[in-house]
């Protein structure tokens, strides 16, 4: 820093004088060990280079970048605040620098291996990948799959459908919490139920002698009796008791035997 003083010791130079522990300058006093820099300035020509146009300086290993800035030796300035070496890094907008061999994120960061940004502070490679978003939401699918909104996921459009759950079969549905098979129902907490059917019923059906076979004998209700039987069911010229709505083999023969039927 430059300091005027009232003289104390004249200047070999015979142009002004200093304080013992100053050093004259063409431009006025230093304080020692400093010298001039610029028109009005100082430095420890030790530790700091000199920055001439300004009058300011910078650190030993550090060149000065105009307006009034310093950066180290080989690089050059990246916006208002960063420097960086344009021999292996490359300038970001947001004022950062990333590696040759990666690109700069729209959202400051670095993306390697040439991937490109995808939402804040994610990468994606877009050789094999493509990029999601929704909202302040990010993700990356696989080529050949499209990007699922309801769950923030992927899915197939040809064989799946996109499901709040993630990607469910087409043949299939959507539940809240689950993926549901085809013989499934979503339930009210959100989970698959099996879908119930009901029971095949048979019908049983009874069959009774009387109702077996054509040409069998009319029979009459309950308590009556063949055709050419008695009260009591005993039917004549030996034949046997039958009960009520069974066939008679002794009346069919009876008939044959009296020409009533043609036998």
């Amino acid at each position: 820093m430059l300091i005027w003083n009232s003289p104390l010791d004249e200047c070999p130079t015979g142009e002004g004088c200093c304080r013992t522990s100053q050093n004259c300058t063409p431009t006025g006093c230093c304080n020692k060990p400093d010298t001039s820099c610029g028109a009005k300035g100082c430095y420890d020509p030790s530790t700091e280079t000199c920055c001439e146009s300004r009058g300011t300086s910078c650190d030993k290993g550090y060149d000065c970048v105009e307006p009034s800035g310093c950066c180290p030796s080989g690089e050059i300035p990246c916006g208002q605040k960063h420097c960086y070496n344009p021999d292996k890094e490359v300038c970001c907008d947001d004022g950062g620098s990333c590696p040759k061999s990666s690109t700069c994120h729209k959202d400051g960061g670095c993306c390697p291996d040439y991937k490109r940004s995808c939402g804040e502070g994610k990468c994606y490679d877009p050789l094999f990948s493509i990029c999601c978003t929704d909202g302040d939401d990010s993700w990356a699918c696989s080529k050949g799959e499209s990007c699922c909104l309801a769950s923030k996921s992927c899915y197939s459009r040809e064989t799946e459908k996109c499901c709040e759950s993630g990607a469910c079969p087409d043949s299939g549905s959507c539940c809240e919490k689950e993926c549901c098979d085809e013989d499934q129902k979503c339930g009210v907490n959100g989970y698959c139920t099996s879908i119930r059917t009901p029971s095949p019923t048979t019908a049983t059906v009874t069959t009774t002698a009387g109702q077996a076979g054509t040409g069998s004998a009319p029979t009459s209700g309950s308590g009556g009796s063949e055709p050419g039987s008695s009260q009591d069911g005993m039917v004549p010229n030996g034949g046997m008791q039958v009960g009520p709505g069974a066939v008679s083999t002794v009346a069919i023969i009876s008939a044959c035997m009296l020409g009533i039927l043609m036998c």
